[in-house]
């Protein structure tokens, strides 16, 4: 495949890096998605211009990936089907235990790796963890069932720094922590839908979402964030060399912290391009920007490469 050909075709949903050399893509074919066909690819880039992919037919929601200690990706689909890829090649899976599964109780929306154990989220305040080859479990210890509709609640992301300290966060405001035993409803000081979740070394939490809202703080206490800057609905942040990087699906900010108070300093990608960032994310080296036709990386924040999309 011609690398300047893949977003004539397709349409980036989501990026995760790897390390320097491998970054994975989640994208949809335009055309088929008009015709109401479900399809999706999970494409890699490695070395910055060998493209290679894999097509599956279904929607894909969500990606997480890790090269340590051994190379993984999980692609997460919006029933509860899962794509992995490794060293010895690709196999679906699906999130079933027992009857309970996507299928029946509503669309997934996230998965993360969490000391490489693969954990999903989903609406009715789903919960899944991965135990094995095709083996999926309900990981829900003390998180409340749904109500009855039309009441709606949902989990929109997941973050953790061990499987002892773990954010979930969604609808409603809900802000949920697993604590190595079992799951706890946090005091939540909003009611807005929260889209993304980032967990911290020191066990603290970023939270963002609709309206402007961005949250920092810990099971015991968590802040307002307050700053100057727009009001919108932030979809996807990520910490990267002690900076938190944002992004709304139009913008990319980064927020100054200063005594005198904080704000959000909108970024210039290169030659005073603004493109639509739907997702962030990064490794310790390297910050990934994905639009809709475009992606870009920074390795200090400052000074960003377009990649060959």
């Amino acid at each position: 495949m011609a690398s300047d050909s893949l977003t004539e075709n397709f349409i980036l949903q989501r990026g995760c890096v790897g390390d320097n050399d491998l970054i994975f893509f989640l994208t949809y074919n335009a055309d088929a998605a008009l015709q109401e066909v479900p399809n999706g690819q999970l494409f890699f880039l490695q070395n910055g211009n060998e493209w290679s992919f894999q097509d599956f037919a279904w929607t894909g929601i969500s990606l997480t990936a890790s090269v340590h200690p051994d190379l993984v990706c999980y692609l997460l689909g919006r029933d509860g089907e899962v794509l992995v890829a490794n060293s010895t090649g690709f196999y679906e899976e699906k999130i079933n235990d027992d009857g309970a599964n996507p299928e029946n109780r509503g669309p997934m929306q996230c998965i993360r790796l969490i000391e490489n154990t693969p954990i999903a989220v989903g609406m009715g305040r789903q919960v899944y963890k991965r135990i094995g080859q095709n083996h999926w479990e309900k990981f829900e210890n003390g998180i409340d069932s749904p109500p009855p509709p039309p009441n709606i609640v949902g989990l929109n992301a997941i973050a953790g720094g061990s499987m002892d300290a773990i954010y979930s966060v969604g609808w409603a405001g809900e802000i949920w922590y697993y604590n190595g035993q079992n799951w706890q409803k946090l005091d939540s000081p909003t009611n807005l839908i929260l889209h993304d979740v980032i967990a911290m070394a020191d066990n603290r939490f970023w939270a963002c979402g609709q309206n402007g809202l961005l949250l920092n703080g810990t099971p015991k206490h968590i802040n307002l964030v307050e700053y100057d800057g727009p009001v919108t609905t932030w979809r996807s942040m990520s910490w990267f060399l002690g900076r938190l990087f944002i992004a709304d699906g139009q913008n990319l900010y980064v927020l100054e912290q200063k005594d005198d108070g904080n704000s959000m300093l909108k970024i210039d990608v290169g030659d005073n391009e603004s493109p639509p960032v739907l997702c962030l994310h990064s490794s310790e080296d390297l910050l990934l920007a994905v639009a809709a036709e475009s992606a870009y990386v920074t390795e200090d924040g400052v000074q960003w490469k377009a990649l060959p999309v």
